[in-house]
């Protein structure tokens, strides 16, 4: 049984608590090797499906642009994984980890662990296209350099009109911080935010976290623009509930989640993550990280196989096998970010 199978048989049972189902098309998705592109439609589609239940199936359009987006970069910088397959597959083994082993003491709602999971790397396609734009103007200034002594460097300057400011005049980047505080991550959300543009350079993460506020935000202000705390339905979505609670209890720490979920270890230097108070960032870095399998690379066009990794919960310790040439880089990055102890990570 490969890890696919063992994670699907465990959390069967576990899948209509986040209104999911064990449909012919997850079980396709799950089993069957196939061509990597028609694996992304399949997981565009259960994703659009799982999405439905909300009423944000909207959102899904985000991830049917990343897959078009990474399968037309693919060619121009091979170093670059798959960012959709990989989104449902951190879906599901997240559930596993909440359900089968961190259980109760890992305090999170269904439908936050929905938004950080699946949306978690939105905007890859960003990042992927900066880099190419960067790499594009470095070399161009370098080929100006050896024709002119005081060449005028090209320069591009990273800016986002409108991304931090939701509805009514809220700031998104103090929403975040807000969260964060609460949850004792200790990260100045502004500076981070505009060190990235500063430098030119983007986290997928951040710009994942902010497109994500910033779409769910113009949602619930069309269904409920007094942003009343209350419950509240339309006749368009018919049993979706656009409670502002719901705003403030889900959406906000599922996107403060995807925003530090993708930053440099030096954040967490001091101070890494707990998961008694940040849980949704706490499973979403581990399932981030230890989702491996299946994402193809320069030299593998399907990625590891799913059989090449197995899990497993013995004496109150969750065990991760993988390949001995993954192992060292996995153990890496769960120690730089997490306080795991009872996570055990070694090769197969």
């Amino acid at each position: 049984m490969n890890i696919n199978e063992f994670i699907l048989d465990k959390i069967s049972v576990s899948l209509l608590k986040y209104k999911t189902y064990q449909s012919e098309d997850l079980e396709n998705f799950l089993f069957f090797r196939k061509r990597f592109q028609n694996k992304q439609k399949l997981a565009i589609k259960i994703i659009e499906d799982i999405m439905a239940s909300h009423g944000k199936e909207d959102i899904f359009k985000y991830v049917s642009y990343l897959a078009d987006v990474e399968y037309g970069t693919l060619g121009l910088n091979q170093r670059y994984r798959d960012h959709v397959v990989h989104a449902l597959l951190t879906f599901l083994l997240g559930i596993y980890f909440k359900e089968c082993f961190f259980q109760e003491n890992l305090e999170l709602s269904p439908f936050q662990w929905k938004i950080a999971s699946l949306f978690h790397d939105i905007a890859y396609p960003v990042q992927v296209s900066n880099d190419i734009l960067m790499g594009y103007i470095k070399n161009m200034n370098a080929i100006k350099a050896r024709f002119q002594k005081n060449e005028k460097r090209i320069k591009v300057k990273l800016d986002f009109d409108n991304l931090i400011e939701l509805e009514n005049k809220i700031n998104s980047l103090e929403l975040i911080q807000d969260n964060l505080k609460k949850s004792k991550i200790n990260i100045d959300v502004e500076y981070v935010y505009n060190e990235m543009l500063t430098n030119n350079i983007i986290c997928h993460g951040v710009i994942s976290s902010l497109s994500v506020l910033s779409v769910i935000d113009g949602m619930y202000q069309k269904f409920n623009p007094n942003r009343e705390y209350r419950r509240i339905s339309s006749d368009d979505m018919p049993g979706v509930d656009w409670n502002q609670a719901n705003f403030d209890n889900d959406i906000i720490p599922a996107c403060a989640a995807i925003f530090v979920h993708n930053l440099d270890k030096k954040y967490f230097k001091n101070k890494r993550l707990d998961r008694s108070k940040s849980p949704i960032a706490f499973l979403l870095k581990l399932s981030d990280t230890l989702q491996d399998w299946e994402r193809p690379t320069e030299i593998n066009n399907d990625g590891i196989s799913a059989n090449k990794y197995k899990i497993d919960i013995k004496d109150n310790k969750l065990i991760f096998l993988s390949p001995i040439a993954r192992t060292s880089k996995l153990v890496e990055e769960i120690n730089d970010y997490l306080e795991a102890n009872d996570v055990n990570i070694d090769y197969f």
